[in-house]
């Protein structure tokens, strides 16, 4: 009787250990899954953040036995059909336990319809927001999302930027898009894209026109400083990372590029010297009210002696003065030719403009570039720690109170969007104003 006990138990045994081995060999033998394939049309109503659901046959555990957190994510995006014909960014986030986790991927640049793909190391080069997500428990993902940004890399989201929002939510909104995500265990090599769309040719973009486009967006009026490169037709940024916008605003007037073998002094950015406008009568900025500090920059790049280009210039009617006055000789001020010079102005608006006046007695009135920024105590969304600059130091602050939930307007300025909650939103206006 004991023999044939001890040959079931040995029996039972053996069969246990060929189950486990073989539940282990089933494990580890997944290198990559699908975490998400659909078509979908991303609309106005979800306010810039489309939610998708976690695949629920995806594994249990994304950093044991296979690591993936610390692998590939790969992704395909089809941009099937859009409003107009606008350049756009793309980017994926996940949210777990209550939104106190986080992490967000980098934004994947869209030119308009076509298909694209993309791989990103969530582990390495995802954002997260210092309480990472844990992969081990992937089922307890609260949200997988994707987020939509405009081609300078700003939140198109009426919950984060209302001004964004409305420039930018007609020219991209509704878009048609395909997504598919697949992750890929760290040391694995991604088996191909045929494996997850049939092995067919993606579903070509509609061949209809767009619909007829909207006007292009106008400088927003909540940003804390206004650049124009003027003379320019196109954006440039300066040498401390600062964005100069495309020449507008101006009332008539020509353009001159000296061209970029000329050499300017007294400047760290000589490009932004080397177009002007000259010849107008002014510009009119838009910029909320406020007390403003103005620059405008100048060069002359045309005569080479003194005396041969007079004009004045006012900004909201106060005169631009230079050591003759207020009749500047730009040669004179910057000491010579193709060398840079800026004057300086505090001005206030009242009426939403801001108005730069010129008038030349002698050939024509000129200017190469125009800073406009918020005076230091002006306040603006993300300076949560009220210094009047917005950076690291505010961030920190603001996660420093991550997960509050309270009434609107009480949890101080980490609430930056006065929500009474301090999340990713309040996180990308200060992100969006880094640097002011």
């Amino acid at each position: 009787m004991k023999k044939y006990i001890l040959l079931i138990s040995f029996s039972l045994f053996l069969l246990f250990t060929l189950s486990l081995s073989s539940s282990v060999h089933a494990q580890t033998s997944i290198k990559e899954f699908l975490i998400y394939d659909e078509v979908f049309t991303f609309t106005e109503s979800e306010h810039g953040f489309h939610l998708f659901p976690y695949n629920s046959g995806a594994p249990a555990n994304w950093q044991y036995p296979q690591n993936f957190n610390e692998g590939q994510f790969h992704v395909r995006i089809e941009s099937r059909t859009l409003p107009t014909n606008t350049h756009f960014r793309l980017s994926t986030c996940i949210w777990q336990d209550n939104n106190d986790r986080e992490a967000c991927s980098t934004q994947w640049n869209i030119p308009s319809r076509g298909t694209y793909t993309f791989s990103d190391s969530p582990a390495y080069n995802w954002w997260n927001n210092g309480n990472p997500i844990d992969f081990s428990r992937p089922h307890d993902f609260q949200y997988l999302g994707l987020v939509l940004w405009n081609e300078y890399g700003e939140n198109v989201s009426d919950w984060v930027d209302g001004s964004i929002w409305n420039n930018y939510k007609d020219l991209l909104l509704p878009m048609t898009l395909r997504l598919t995500v697949v992750a890929v265990a760290n040391g694995s090599t991604f088996s191909g894209w045929n494996n997850y769309i049939g092995g067919s040719t993606p579903t070509p973009a509609p061949t209809t026109p767009f619909l007829s486009p909207t006007a292009a967006p106008t400088i927003d009026p909540s940003v804390r400083q206004l650049l124009v490169d003027c003379g320019s037709s196109s954006r440039y940024v300066d040498s401390q990372g600062y964005t100069w916008e495309a020449d507008q605003g101006f009332t008539g007037g020509n353009t001159y590029n000296v061209g970029d073998s000329v050499s300017i002094a007294n400047t760290n950015d000589p490009s932004l010297y080397r177009t002007e406008r000259y010849g107008m009568s002014g510009y009119n900025l838009p910029v909320p009210n406020g007390n403003y500090n103005v620059r405008l920059h100048f060069a002359e790049t045309f005569w080479s002696s003194a005396n041969q280009r007079l004009f004045t210039a006012t900004v909201e009617e106060v005169p631009v003065v230079g050591s003759n006055g207020s009749n500047l000789d730009i040669f004179t001020e910057a000491g010579g030719i193709n060398k840079a010079w800026v004057a300086s102005v505090p001005v206030t608006v009242t009426d939403g403009t801001m108005t730069i006046d010129f008038s030349a007695s002698k050939d024509n009135a000129t200017i190469t570039a125009i800073e406009i920024r918020r005076q230091a105590s002006e306040t603006v969304a993300g300076d949560v720690n009220g210094d009047g600059s917005v950076n690291g130091t505010d961030l920190l602050q603001l996660l420093g109170k991550y997960g509050t939930l309270g009434t609107p307007g009480t949890l101080g300025k980490e609430d930056t969007n006065t929500d009474g909650k301090v999340n990713i939103l309040d996180a990308g206006i200060v992100i969006k104003n880094w640097g002011t």
